[in-house]
């Protein structure tokens, strides 16, 4: 018989990491980027990425990204 594989996360890290994952792609979508100047939207693309790396130290599941 087969083995099965073993799950590297759990499911409720999956679930915590996609839900973490999907807002940072919200509030990407959301930035008026084409009214903004480019200083200030590389400030509030690095704040999207400051979050999403600190809520990544907390969830193995979103390090892999």
């Amino acid at each position: 018989m087969g083995s099965k594989r073993k799950r590297v996360f759990e499911t409720d890290e999956m679930s915590k990491g996609a839900v973490k994952a999907r807002q940072i792609l919200e509030a990407f979508v959301a930035l008026p980027l084409e009214t903004m100047d480019k200083t200030q939207a590389w400030q509030e693309v690095r704040k999207l990425k400051d979050n999403l790396e600190k809520d990544a130290q907390h969830c193995h599941w979103l390090q892999k990204f």
